[in-house]
């Protein structure tokens, strides 16, 4: 059950001085993975190593590839800004709207309050899957999941809110988001593998 390495590959790095290296991993259940790793010491000062995920014939697949690193730091610097705002919206919902939300479904059937946060079934979760969230989580658990910036939509359309502060916050996640799109397909163009 151990991980067997290939031999490392070698190739040049992007300022053609040295070497980073391309090590091939797999154990015997049939994973695979890749370690690179950067010889050239300049290069190491000036790239990072960036991974993300991919999909080539509907099989997922983990792509690397060597990135500016002040692009790099653009791109996790709008990811950390990402993660605040999401986090400043949370606290908001969580402060100003836990009660309301529990409250309003307090005494409802599973299925009808399914029916209020899907739309009767037009969205994630299936009734099947919402009773297995039930029963694994209970009902107050699976209702403080949508106190997230994910399903702030939804939480605003079932409690009918009208909150400026709350859509401003929700404004700066989808421009913060954008932001981030650009950054990252920009990244991705400037890789070097």
């Amino acid at each position: 059950m151990s991980w067997e390495d290939s031999e490392p590959v070698n190739h040049a790095c992007p300022c053609g001085k040295s070497t980073y290296f391309v090590m091939d991993r797999s154990d015997d259940w049939g994973r695979f993975e890749q370690r690179w790793g950067m010889d050239c010491h300049q290069c190491a000062r000036n790239y990072r190593l960036y991974s993300y995920v991919t999909f080539h014939k509907g099989l997922r697949y983990e792509a690397h590839g060597w990135a500016k690193k002040t692009l790099f730091d653009e791109l996790m610097s709008c990811n950390k800004e990402c993660d605040v705002a999401r986090g400043r919206l949370q606290r908001h919902l969580m402060r100003n709207y836990k009660a309301r939300w529990l409250e309003h479904f307090a005494g409802t059937n599973k299925k009808a309050v399914w029916c209020a946060l899907t739309r009767e079934g037009d969205s994630y979760p299936s009734l099947g899957t919402f009773y297995d969230h039930v029963r694994r989580g209970g009902l107050e658990r699976v209702l403080m999941g949508y106190l997230t910036d994910r399903h702030a939509d939804i939480v605003v359309r079932v409690l009918r809110l009208k909150d400026e502060k709350l859509d401003a916050m929700a404004e700066q996640i989808q421009a913060t988001l954008a932001k981030m799109q650009k950054k990252e397909t920009e990244l991705r163009s400037a890789l070097f593998t």
